[in-house]
């Protein structure tokens, strides 16, 4: 039996660990969600940044060259440094974000993110550009290689890129996609007034702020520009007479 030191020694123990553990869990879990927060944030950096590198190599592909881009889908996982109680949150776990590719309306590749503590975010590669995604609001994040102007010659460059290929939606650590230039249209036309339509839909908020942004730059360029909408279409509308170099890149999108 223990006399009254022991039963003493006892109580102050369990007094000890009564404050102890909790002062561990809290830390333990204040460091985790810290920890967790800046692994996801460099994870976001890292999959915007092959989102870039995608987007680059597929506008220097030749007709029939292909490219294989890799891309991180899932981050590091963050240690517990309490490893004896219980995890609050999933630090440890991969984070895997999914990857989806959508055919239609000229094709789109989205990622979404499956983050626990920093704010989640899709990523969207439409029209040669890259989407940014938010709860507060989308922008275009890396504009499309779309418009040039030579305004001396009264020339102008259209580039449009559509994305083909089967549905998909797969998540992991790391998938790698195939992308060929499937086929490469080019025409040049003389006209007097041209057109730049695109279709209303998904993401629309995106793509007429950028247009706006075209339509003053243009502007400065010496061009009397013009940008309407309706039901279906936004216009960007450039008055001539001009030449129009067009090309429209169709890139097929591939796993493996």
């Amino acid at each position: 039996m223990l006399g009254e030191r022991g039963i003493s020694v006892v109580v102050e123990a369990s007094l000890v660990l009564a404050v102890l553990i909790p002062t561990l869990l809290f830390f333990s879990v204040a460091y985790t969600r810290h920890a967790l927060h800046a692994t996801e944030a460099e994870h976001m950096e890292k999959i915007k940044t092959a989102f870039f590198e995608l987007k680059s190599a597929a506008e220097r592909l030749s007709l029939g060259e292909e490219v294989v881009a890799t891309l991180p889908l899932g981050r590091s996982p963050v240690p517990n440094i309490v490893p004896f109680l219980p995890l609050i949150i999933g630090g440890t776990s991969p984070g895997a974000g999914e990857l989806a590719f959508d055919n239609s309306a000229g094709g789109r590749l989205i990622f979404r993110s499956q983050n626990s503590e920093y704010p989640n975010l899709q990523l969207v590669y439409e029209n040669g550009a890259i989407l940014l995604v938010q709860e507060e609001g989308e922008i275009v994040l890396f504009p499309p290689a779309a418009l040039a102007v030579k305004r001396v010659e009264n020339l102008v460059y259209l580039q449009n890129f559509e994305l083909v290929g089967e549905n998909f939606a797969i998540s992991g650590r790391e998938i790698n996609l195939r992308f060929r230039l499937e086929n490469l249209v080019e025409e040049k036309t003389v006209v007097e007034t041209l057109n730049i339509s695109f279709p209303r839909g998904r993401y629309e908020n995106a793509w007429w702020n950028y247009l706006v942004s075209e339509n003053s730059w243009l502007s400065g360029e010496g061009y009397e520009p013009s940008l309407t909408e309706n039901e279906n279409y936004f216009c960007l509308t450039i008055p001539g007479p001009l030449t129009c170099f067009k090309r429209v890149y169709t890139l097929r999108i591939a796993r493996g």
